[in-house]
């Protein structure tokens, strides 16, 4: 199988995951995945056209939030609240290796220096 994020939905199969994925969020400030996880990371495993394949759901929320437009594999989606299972789209950015490194910086330091032509770190 090809590369998920490169796949369109159906909108029978963005329905049927989003109302999976709503039954495995608890709700706040960062929407917190109660379900299966990996490395700290949600993850949302589930059988797709005949293939089974494991997502992490942030990534998954993303594609779906942008229209199910490709997502290169080189992309990351960042948390800006740090917050690994945090699903929340407000708190996702879609973002290169090099700022979502540099977020964490912001993290140890406890303060965002700004990330140019992107939203700010949400620091708690």
């Amino acid at each position: 199988m090809t590369n998920f994020y490169t796949t369109k939905l159906t909108d029978k199969e963005i329905c049927k995951i989003n109302k999976y994925i709503k039954t495995k969020i608890t709700v706040g400030n960062c929407h917190i995945w109660n379900g299966q996880q990996l490395k700290g990371y949600g993850i949302f495993e589930f059988r797709f056209r005949k293939h089974k394949i494991k997502l992490r759901v942030h990534r998954l929320q993303m594609y779906i939030h942008n229209g199910c437009r490709a997502i290169d594999t080189v992309q990351h989606v960042s948390h800006l609240c740090h917050n690994k299972l945090c699903v929340r789209i407000e708190h996702l950015s879609l973002e290169t290796a090099q700022i979502n490194n540099n977020r964490q910086i912001c993290k140890n330091n406890g303060e965002c220096t700004g990330h140019y032509g992107l939203a700010r770190c949400i620091l708690h």
